[in-house]
């Protein structure tokens, strides 16, 4: 009972990875629409968030309908990283309040205000797609449901499509107005290319295609310019309810607009060609020289900048290679610098040889708490450096002898300007600003340029040490991003004429605006070196670095509201601006204690078969740091057969804690033989309990180009077997079977650990990295002593052309099953076996295999919108593997082989991407589990990519 009580404490390590935030003090907010979570010190945040979705829902609903239900969303304090979402299982958005630093993808509007917008929409549209069968999977199985007959009924393209159209009409931003939202499907366009309606919803591995956000909103506003936007809402809902069992969004649209979904794609494609022909011919747009080589596949640059010999420095990112830093001389030849880190901005600045960038970090177990530290390159010693630690900073960039950097430092939405020593990280200067701030630069060493963004307008700033400040260019809705500072000039892109250009505004306060230059598509992120400016210009396989003599141009700004070409007929449907339209209500706030409160019960799932029907319930707290799950289980053919099972898990603490707890009645029919060997009818019964605590550390971090994970585990399982009674059929007499009980402690412990990095596109598996998977159960007291152990274990490398790749694993398993009287399976046998050979159950096994693979072809193919082939890879492997059966006979498993694997996506889901392979194993040794000793054996298998 000492040991018992002992390895209780002890518990288990079960790790799952699993976003958690720390420890922390929430308050909640309670409106009609609305119960927010926030972190101390965000209630302005909470307050502006529940007014501006009880405007919405009030207001905003004639294009999606009038369902609503309370929504629980979580305002996420401690992240870096700009993102919402609304998800099911349970029902619940979260917000992270970090803004992000560039403006030209995402708008002006406030932050918060964007995300109340957009994510709000997203509340409305699964509350009014909850209608007939997708209703119906909601009552049969739970949030799961709901939201499987959502997706599976509404195009992804509609949910995201509709909230930028919202994000637009409702503010004076908006992606909708932003050239740079659309600016690859104007690249695409411009070029004549037509991408299929199935290849822009599935993605391609080969060409750039427009996500579905664009795609969405293209659409949507089409179809709000053409027909009646008040049935929208009835498009959707009747799909969702499967009125149509096949199509079921593409008939109905096609029942409102006589267009389906692919005809009115290509209608929205046309119709915009024509627009943005006519938007270019009216600004007279002009074509640039190019540094970068012309080639066809998918490459992007980034941040172009000039060395002392005038070469450009610049993040180059393409399919098959992860973000490197390059160099490119004046003919155009590129050499390799150095790779980035793994970011959420690819920001940097070049100075003496030397760069800098920051890169994400994560507590390595509250994965919700998050920073953005700075890294230096030295270019010439080849190194690199961690700058600073658990900061958040963004946009870094030197001063001219790289012996200082400015940077925004933004803590709980609160942003300063920085200014370090390069050599420690050591802060030189903090100015606080109000209002959020991006992009800082050095326009002398102690007076800087900025942009502000405040009161959902954009503009250029300088201020000194000693916080005086000057406004250079006026506020306005327009985007504004990637600013330079050229001795008496700053630079920058903006989309003040509809297309995203350069931009020259003096550092002297005039506020005088310079247009330089005027491309087709949109011009980013310049830099100047004498008299020529260069910038990186978007096109349809991603964007090349041009370049062009400074000719400045006077220019005068109209507001994006007022040249509102694309979207009159949304703005017109849904009112128009809002922001200042709603009236503020002081919601009550509370604090937000308890993790046992407000548990819901989400999801339900079922098991149906010969020999078992159960039925599992789960429910999860608000903050996801306590769930509880209950399953009941029949057994059809027997007597009177039940069992009940509980598992519960905590997960506010360091360690996450774990409890399971089953107990099950077993009573069927049996035969039985007496001491005279004459056999009895009747039947079996016995009671079976289990209680497995347990606890949990997941651990999680990223290292600059990996990712690293490690989970360790350590577990104990209390199980009894009570003594089973025999009935007989004819006299009901009950009597107990000897040497029928059983009880054991078994110890369980798990190891799995990672340091994985980051592929680009196109590979299939990491080009560097380590895995290991380690289990190893043993009984601790009881009728039994037995223990198992199984590792496997991978290394992952680089192919010999960019796109392939090698892995090769070794595996080792051991049981030992003693000479006890019972034969006790510890683990389930998920050894991975010589592919080809026949599986028999083992005491121990080895395996080594190599496998190289490597891409065939890109088809971009659909097949009546059910499946989508992406890509066709070839995989050649050989196993090298020994067995030794439960007679204790060794026995070899060798072979060599080859694999091809179709990735597929289904139904028009991106998600939805599954490798359905061919396999052919050469046998190199017999098969002992065969009786034809055949050398060729092949078959069909799905398949995943490892890491």
């Amino acid at each position: 009972m000492k040991n018992f009580i002992v390895i209780i404490f002890v518990l288990s390590l079960n790790a799952w990875s699993q976003n958690q935030h720390e420890p922390q003090h929430w308050e909640k907010l309670t409106s009609p629409q609305a119960t927010i979570i926030f972190k101390k010190g965000q209630e302005q945040d909470a307050q502006k968030i529940a007014n501006t979705i009880q405007y919405i829902q009030e207001n905003n609903n004639a294009s999606i309908g009038n369902h609503q239900q309370p929504i629980d969303i979580i305002l996420r304090g401690n992240t870096v990283e700009s993102n919402g979402f609304v998800t099911l299982s349970p029902f619940r958005s979260e917000f992270y309040n970090t803004a992000p630093q560039s403006f030209n993808s995402l708008g002006t509007t406030n932050w918060i205000s964007t995300l109340a917008i957009h994510e709000y929409r997203h509340v409305q549209q699964y509350l009014n797609h909850k209608k007939g069968l997708t209703k119906a999977l909601h009552y049969i199985f739970g949030d799961s449901g709901w939201g499987a007959g959502s997706i599976l009924a509404v195009p992804d393209w509609y949910f995201e499509g509709d909230a930028v159209v919202m994000e637009t009409a409702l503010t004076k931003s908006g992606r909708g107005r932003l050239p740079k939202f659309s600016s690859l499907q104007r690249a695409i366009s411009k070029s004549g290319t037509i991408y299929t309606y199935q290849k822009t919803r599935n993605g391609s591995y080969k060409d750039i295609t427009p996500n579905h956000y664009v795609t969405g909103y293209q659409m949507l506003n089409f179809y709000r310019n053409h027909f009646d936007a008040s049935k929208l809402d009835d498009i959707a809902g009747k799909a969702a309810a499967f009125k149509f069992p096949f199509y079921g969004f593409s008939q109905q649209l096609k029942k409102e607009t006589q267009l389906t979904t692919t005809d009115m794609y290509h209608a929205a494609l046309t119709e915009n060609k024509m627009k943005w022909k006519k938007q270019r011919n009216l600004l007279g747009v002009s074509d640039y020289n190019r540094i970068s080589k012309k080639n066809n596949r998918a490459t992007l640059y980034a941040f172009p900048q000039i060395d002392e010999r005038g070469n450009i420095i610049t993040l180059k990112t393409t399919f098959d290679e992860i973000s490197t830093f390059y160099k490119i001389n004046s003919k155009g030849e590129e050499t390799k610098i150095t790779t980035s880190v793994i970011n959420i901005d690819p920001y940097f600045s070049y100075q003496n040889n030397k760069l800098v960038y920051s890169g994400i970090q994560y507590h390595p177990r509250y994965n919700y708490t998050n920073y953005n530290n700075l890294y230096i390159y030295d270019i010439i010693t080849k190194k690199r450096k961690q700058l600073t630690h658990k900061k958040r900073y963004f946009s870094p960039s030197f001063n001219n002898d790289a012996s200082k950097i400015i940077a925004i430092e933004n803590d709980q939405n609160i942003s300063k300007i920085v200014v370090l020593n390069s050599r420690n990280g050591n802060t030189i200067t903090q100015l606080k600003v109000s209002g959020h701030a991006s992009r800082p630069q050095f326009i002398a060493e102690e007076v800087y340029a900025y942009l502000l963004h405040n009161d959902h307008q954009l503009a250029i700033f300088k201020i000194d040490q000693d916080g005086n400040k000057t406004q250079l260019s006026p506020w306005t809705n327009h985007s504004i991003d990637h600013i330079r500072v050229d001795q008496d000039f700053i630079y920058y892109s903006a989309s003040f004429n509809g297309i995203e250009n350069i931009y020259q505004t003096p550092v002297d306060g005039s506020q005088i605006i310079n247009q330089i230059t005027n491309v087709a598509v949109g011009a980013y992120q310049p830099i100047t070196k004498h008299d020529n400016i260069y910038f990186v210009e978007q096109t349809k396989n991603g964007n090349k670095i041009s370049f062009s003599k400074i000719s400045p141009i006077p220019f005068k700004i109209k507001e994006p509201i007022e040249m509102d070409w694309n979207n009159n007929k949304t703005v017109v449907f849904e009112n128009g601006y809002m922001l200042k339209k709603i009236k503020h209500t002081n919601f009550n706030t509370s604090a937000y204690t308890s993790s046992f409160k407000n548990l819901k019960l989400h999801d339900w799932s079922y098991r149906l078969d010969d020999e078992i029907i159960s039925t599992k319930a789960t429910a999860t707290n608000l903050l996801n740091d306590f769930s509880l799950s209950n399953e009941l289980s029949f057994y059809p053919n027997e007597i009177n057969s039940s069992g009940i099972g509980f598992s519960a898990s905590y997960k506010k603490w360091f360690p996450t804690l774990n409890l399971g707890i089953d107990y099950t009645r077993r009573n069927f029919n049996k035969s039985l033989e007496d001491q005279f060997g004459i056999l009895h009818e009747g039947n079996i019964a016995y009671n079976l309990f289990s209680v497995s605590p347990s606890l949990t550390i997941p651990l999680a971090q990223v290292k600059g180009n990996y990712v690293n994970n490690m989970y360790f585990n350590l577990g104990f399982k209390y199980y009894e077997k009570s003594t089973s009674t025999f009935t007989f059929r004819e006299t009901k007499q009950e009597t107990e079977v000897k040497n029928t009980s059983l009880h054991y402690g078994l110890c369980t412990m798990s190891i799995d650990a990672s340091s994985i990095r980051r592929k680009a596109k196109q590979h299939i598996s990491s080009h560097g990295g380590i895995s290991t998977k380690l289990e190893y159960n043993r009984t601790m007291f009881g009728a039994i002593n037995k223990y198992y152990f199984n590792t496997l274990n991978y290394i992952f490398l680089p192919g010999f052309i960019k796109s392939h790749n090698c892995f090769m694993s070794f595996a080792y398993r051991q049981i030992d099953q003693g000479k006890d009287r019972v034969n006790l399976n510890l683990n389930t046998d998920n050894f991975s076996y010589a592919r080809g050979f026949i599986i028999n159950p083992s005491l121990a096994a080895q395996k080594i295999s190599i496998n190289y693979q490597f891409p065939i072809v890109y088809p971009d193919f659909g097949v009546l919108g059910v499946s989508y082939f992406k890509r066709i890879r070839a995989n050649l492997f050989t196993d090298f593997s020994t067995i030794t059966d439960l007679q204790n006979n060794k026995s070899r498993q060798n072979s060599v082989g080859i694999e091809v694997i179709f990735d597929n996506t289904f139904f028009n889901i991106r998600q939805a991407e599954v490798g359905i392979g061919y396999r052919g194993s050469y046998l190199l040794t017999n098969d002992i589990g065969s009786t034809n000793h055949r050398k060729y054996v092949h078959g069909i298998f799905i398949s995943t990519a490892l890491f």
